[in-house]
């Protein structure tokens, strides 16, 4: 799940991050200001955010699986099956997809993801402008 999740992440932030500076490129006739790659960088990680976070929920569940029922107590695994063979209940994607949208719908694969709309385009727009600022210095300096 964590690559599956990488995936579309990475592939919408950087996607719509060139076309915005494409964009902006094509409407001002200039290269993107500072301010023009913070904006775009921040739309660009709150597209993937919205996109991948599905994943990352899934992912968590996966993890905590038998270990949390839905009232945050120990079910002890099913403890039958847990003394005889730990890793016997195995819990698949799938399953885990069709257990959150039968549970709570479809926004079951979107709880939490507030946070994330606050952390991530501040993160990723951050990374992308430091990025092209670092990158034009170097090749400047050549």
């Amino acid at each position: 799940p964590t690559l599956a999740g990488v995936v579309p992440y990475g592939a919408v932030a950087f996607s719509l991050n060139d076309q915005g500076k494409q964009w902006v490129r094509r409407s001002t006739g200039g290269e993107p200001l500072t301010w023009h790659k913070l904006v775009i960088g921040a739309f660009a990680g709150l597209c993937a955010q919205t996109i991948a976070y599905p994943f990352e929920v899934v992912r968590r569940r996966m993890q905590t699986h038998g270990f949390l029922d839905e009232n945050n107590i120990e079910s002890g695994f099913n403890r039958s099956i847990a003394r005889a063979n730990p890793i016997a209940r195995r819990i698949t994607f799938a399953a885990t997809v069709l257990d959150v949208y039968a549970k709570q719908g479809v926004g079951g694969f979107y709880k939490g993801v507030t946070l994330n709309w606050i952390k991530g385009p501040i993160a990723i727009s951050t990374s992308f402008t430091l990025f092209d600022f670092f990158q034009k210095r170097l090749l400047d300096g050549r």
